[in-house]
């Protein structure tokens, strides 16, 4: 478990754009991504795609290195399982006296990544322009960004957003558990192409997987199928791009389930999908909920991919504040505001249905 996500966490450093560009782009600190999309959008000259697509071979070829590392720890994976059919009862461990040290951890990290951007982002969607908290600014505080909002052009996007929260984390489940069940399960020789053609999106940066998607609905998919500018292409570039998190989650899990639970399954005449169903589906339970929720979220806040595949017809929720937000900070500080409010049902899900699961299983 500690070395997928080890190794996701690389790729994310190798594929990340939405940060590094807001951030390091105004002080020339390029990363490979930045430094991809300038190639393709330059401001004096015309785009390089010969350099993008040479650049992205060297992407391809990391990831094939280290998912090659990761498929022969996964060879070995008996010497990892924990979970057998006698007696499997796991316990807490108690901190002890490193509770007080556990706790304020966890307030530093609450205060830097949720307490102090949330109270700057309401304070923005509260005043016209944005400047720092005094007696001075908390009399221009108000309502007005809020009621300035299109909203009609707000719920249209919503409604898209939320047929891509409710769609993509399902189909992903679904096709990441076949995934990972024939790389951990079966005994086919070529199981490992399947885990490196699950993870190799996630190491090829989604702007140019976007550009690629738009390449392919314009020139190669027919003129009578709606694709380009609908939300079918969202919803399949979505799940291409999102089911290496659920493969690195759900290889973990399944590896420590050894497979004599399989096994006496089949014996009482469970065919594959009944095992999976009735068998590993409780004790992955937890797991499936969270990565349902995780990759809700990461879909219901992507810009990257939707930036260049939206249009008119399929504009999603982050798509529509990055306009406002290129015109009217402070309005789109508000519509930020009534985003981060919109998913706040989705966390309350996960922690009142998920620790259910858990303590059921346990």
């Amino acid at each position: 478990a500690i070395l997928s996500t080890s190794l996701y966490v690389v790729t994310i450093a190798l594929a990340a754009f939405d940060t590094p560009a807001i951030i390091g782009l105004s002080a020339r600190i390029f990363t490979f991504s930045t430094w991809v999309r300038l190639q393709t959008s330059p401001d004096a000259s015309s785009p390089n795609y010969g350099l993008t697509a040479a650049g992205s071979m060297i992407m391809i070829v990391v990831a094939v290195g280290i998912s090659i590392w990761y498929m022969r720890v996964v060879s070995r994976s008996h010497k990892y399982a924990v979970v057998r059919g006698q007696n499997y009862r796991p316990k807490p461990v108690e901190l002890g006296r490193w509770w007080i040290l556990g706790w304020s951890f966890l307030g530093f990290k609450l205060l830097l990544t949720f307490i102090m951007p949330v109270t700057i982002l309401v304070w923005a969607s509260l005043i016209p322009f944005l400047e720092p908290p005094s007696m001075a600014a908390l009399q221009k505080v108000s309502l007005d960004n809020y009621r300035s909002i299109p909203w009609d052009a707000f719920w249209v996007a919503a409604r898209h957003t939320l047929i891509l929260v409710v769609t993509v984390p399902t189909l992903t489940i679904i096709f990441g558990v076949a995934v990972s069940w024939i790389v951990t399960r079966s005994r086919m020789r070529v199981a490992w192409a399947f885990d490196l053609l699950a993870f190799l999106p996630h190491a090829i940066p989604n702007i140019i997987f976007a550009v690629g998607a738009i390449i392919i609905a314009l020139f190669w998919v027919p003129d009578f199928i709606p694709f380009y500018g609908t939300i079918y292409i969202l919803i399949v570039v979505y799940v291409i791009t999102r089911i290496s998190f659920a493969t690195r989650i759900y290889n973990s899990s399944l590896l420590q389930i050894h497979r004599e639970l399989d096994e006496a399954g089949n014996v009482f005449g469970l065919n594959t999908v009944l095992v999976i169903w009735h068998i590993l589906r409780p004790l992955m339970a937890p797991v499936l909920l969270y990565t349902w929720v995780w990759m809700a979220l990461l879909v219901y806040r992507e810009l990257t991919i939707a930036v260049l595949l939206t249009t008119p017809n399929n504009i999603t929720v982050p798509v529509y504040i990055f306009g406002l937000f290129q015109n009217n900070f402070a309005m789109a500080a508000a519509a930020s505001v009534v985003l981060m409010l919109g998913i706040l049902p989705l966390v309350l899900l996960y922690f009142a249905v998920g620790r259910r699961r858990l303590d059921l299983v346990r």
